[in-house]
């Protein structure tokens, strides 16, 4: 939850120092439909790493053993 909110809000910060330049070059259609195709597209992914969670942790040196958290 922490690497979540951390992204979260260092995006909503760094979004105002780019979201002018990139409307006035892609115009309101063209930057919104970027921005709904990459919410779009990062939609699943919760999904997927809820699907593919425990093989990711057992592959990863850096996890700890997933028997002992439960």
């Amino acid at each position: 939850m922490a690497a979540n909110t951390f992204v979260r809000t260092t995006f909503a910060a760094a979004f105002p120092l780019f979201a002018g330049q990139m409307y006035r070059a892609l115009g309101t259609v063209g930057a919104t439909a970027l921005l709904a195709g990459l919410t779009t597209i990062s939609a699943p992914l919760p999904f997927i790493f809820y699907r593919i969670g425990e093989r990711l942790r057992k592959n990863s040196r850096f996890a700890q053993a997933s028997e002992s958290i439960q």
